[in-house]
Formats: C-alpha cells, structure tokens, sequence
C-alpha cells in the first residue's frame, strides 16, 4: 500500500461532519511541535533548536503517517494521529491530543474515523496501540472502543539503560541514578502496554 493511497488531492485522509484528518503540512509546524513538546518526557532538548528542526523534519518527511486533526467547523488543530506499519497485519495508531480539548470524546471520535478509512484503503482488520502504563485517560479511552491488552514491555528509557549498562561500570550507573533519581523513579516502574484492537464496522 503507497501512502499516497490514503489521501485525496486535497491531501484528506478522512473527515465526518465534526473533524477532517490532513496529511502533516509545513503550516501545522507550530501547533504540531506545540503539541509534541507538551507530551514528550525529554522537554528540555526541545529548546535546543537543531534537536526541534531535527524532529519536526523527522515527522514531516516520515514514512509512517502523522496526521493532524483539525474541527470542521473552525478549523481549530486539535491533535495528531500516527498510522504506522503500513504493511503490517496490524497497523499501529498513535494519538495526541491538545490539552484544552481532552476529554471531550474526540479522541475517540478521531481514532474511530481514522480506523475506517484505514480499513477501507488497506482492508485492515487489526490495529494496535501502544500506551505507557501511567497514562490512564488513554488506556480507558481505547478500551472503550473495545481494545483488549495484549503484552507490557519496557519503556523507552529503561531499554536504553539496558543497554548502557552493558558499557557502564557499576558506580557509573549508580552516580547516574543518584544524579537522576527523579527520572529513575519514574521511568523504573512505566511500562508500555500493548493493545489489540478490532477494526468498528
């Protein structure tokens, strides 16, 4: 499946009455990174300017789909959406939400039109997600619509430790985590869950 099957000329993905799903633009940059820099754990190497014109470059020109969702009303950016693995059995969708509009169902709304259009393109049947253990409002949300938890693993940063400490002698890593120990503290018991979740008719 070419990406290019997912979008009309106008470069929609999706849209419904309430919301329209774009393909990612150099116009939703600020927004987008505005986005990306209030959920991400790493804030603070967003101010490094080459490591925030790096990552917005890596998701404009990404070969997964990052969407930006927009009211069809107003045309207010709402959030973003994330398609990956396009020929996999299982697609995996990711989801960000602006803060001021979370917890109002459109969320869900967002993952439900773009689930539709994805199976109607791709005939895929299964998607899944990926959600740290901590973040509640999304494990709930998902499971609404039915997702069932398939497996844990480790986060990011704990994978990465890993295998640091394979390189590092031992009062190196404990420097680190006396140094860091709030970091240590919170990364050490987050998980990523993985979810199944089948495709609404």
């Amino acid at each position: 499946m070419r990406i290019e099957d997912y979008f009309d000329d106008n470069d929609v993905f999706a849209e419904d009455k309430k919301f329209i799903l774009k393909k990612l633009s150099e116009n939703d940059k600020e927004d987008f990174m505005k986005l990306q820099m209030d959920v991400s754990s790493i804030k603070k190497a967003y101010e490094i300017n080459d490591f925030y014109e790096f990552s917005w470059s890596s998701f404009l020109h990404d070969k997964d789909l990052n969407l930006s969702l927009f009211s069809k009303d107003t045309g207010v950016y709402l959030g973003r959406l994330m398609l990956k693995n396009l020929s996999a059995d299982k697609q995996e969708i990711g989801i960000d939400i602006v803060e001021d509009y979370r917890r109002k169902g459109i969320g869900s709304a967002a993952v439900c039109l773009l689930m539709k259009h994805a199976k109607e393109v791709s005939g895929a049947d299964w998607f899944e997600i990926r959600i740290y253990s901590d973040n509640i409002a999304s494990i709930n949300m998902f499971k609404k619509l039915g997702a069932v938890e398939a497996d844990c693993e480790d986060s990011e940063f704990i994978k990465i430790m890993k295998v640091m400490e394979k390189s590092l002698r031992k009062d190196e890593i404990e420097r680190s985590k006396r140094k860091y120990s709030d970091l240590f503290g919170r990364e050490e018991g987050r998980k990523i869950l993985l979810f199944n979740l089948k495709a609404l008719d």
